[in-house]
């Protein structure tokens, strides 16, 4: 599957690693010597759901990025990008060494886009033996107020090919999109990206389940699924659109959006896939 190729720009390689844990609430026994603070920054910190969020880290004395490995030796053995709401971290910085050798890796820039709405609260905190030894906090606003996910059904941009939303969070969990015009009615599919290149049955049961966890986070329950007799007949009313391999699971309606899970049958000819689809609501 193909991934928007801006996020392979963006991201210096790194290792992972763990750190110590430690209460985000607990004192922190800062050095009174130490000068160089680093921080979170983003390009933008009110954006809607989908969007890329550029993160990065500066530093209070503008010191050349060339030298942030440098000072942050000194300073801590790990930095770690934390999104409370979401519970996942991200490791940005780390250093390992021994007596013959010494590693480190460091994270200057990243791209997050976050799927729900919500004021969201990060961190950047620094470990020193297990312990927070600086923290530094960045507030992220995220709203839902286009026609579906990140798109106005009038947007005439980036059809014709898909789109990867980096969630560097959690790459088990990260989307991608596919917008077109079929018969002058814009469309956008909405899949899961296999990045383990699970087998495909299996992955699409994964899918089925992730997808409809998240419509359902997103929109509420749905008004058809597979359980209710009307589901086919309200599918074949309201959509347009209907891939002749793919057989309706559930559907939501907004007040801009019919949004139906479609899962294709495993077959000879056919490989199962699952995903959403959605088209304007009519007026």
């Amino acid at each position: 599957m193909m991934k928007n190729i801006l996020y392979c720009f963006l991201c210096v390689f790194f290792i992972f690693g763990c750190s110590g844990s430690n209460s985000l609430n607990s004192p922190i026994d800062a050095d009174p010597n130490e000068t160089v603070v680093f921080k979170l920054s983003a390009e933008q910190a009110k954006v809607n759901i989908f969007d890329p969020v550029k993160l990065s880290i500066v530093d209070n004395k503008g010191l050349s990025p060339l030298l942030y490995s440098q000072a942050l030796k000194a300073t801590c053995d790990s930095l770690v990008w934390d999104v409370k709401k979401m519970n996942e971290r991200m490791l940005v910085f780390t250093q390992k060494k021994d007596a013959s050798h010494e590693e480190t890796a460091l994270k200057l820039t990243w791209i997050q886009c976050f799927y729900l709405p919500d004021v969201y609260e990060t961190y950047l905190l620094g470990y020193k033996e297990g312990k927070i030894i600086s923290r530094d906090t960045l507030r992220i606003d995220v709203t839902n107020d286009r026609d579906f996910l990140y798109r106005n059904w009038g947007d005439l941009d980036n059809t014709g090919h898909n789109i990867g939303h980096n969630n560097s969070l959690n790459k088990n969990r990260e989307f991608y999109t596919f917008a077109s015009k079929e018969n002058n009615i814009p469309t956008l599919d909405l899949r899961l990206f296999n990045i383990d290149n699970e087998e495909e049955s299996s992955f699409c049961r994964k899918s089925e389940n992730e997808l409809y966890r998240f419509i359902n986070q997103l929109y509420g329950q749905p008004q058809y699924t597979n359980e209710s007799s009307e589901l086919i007949a309200k599918y074949n009313e309201l959509f347009a659109v209907r891939p002749e391999t793919y057989t309706p699971v559930a559907f939501w309606l907004t007040k801009k959006a019919k949004i139906v899970l479609l899962r294709s049958h495993e077959s000879e000819e056919n490989i199962p896939e699952c995903h959403i689809h959605a088209e304007p609501l009519s007026k």
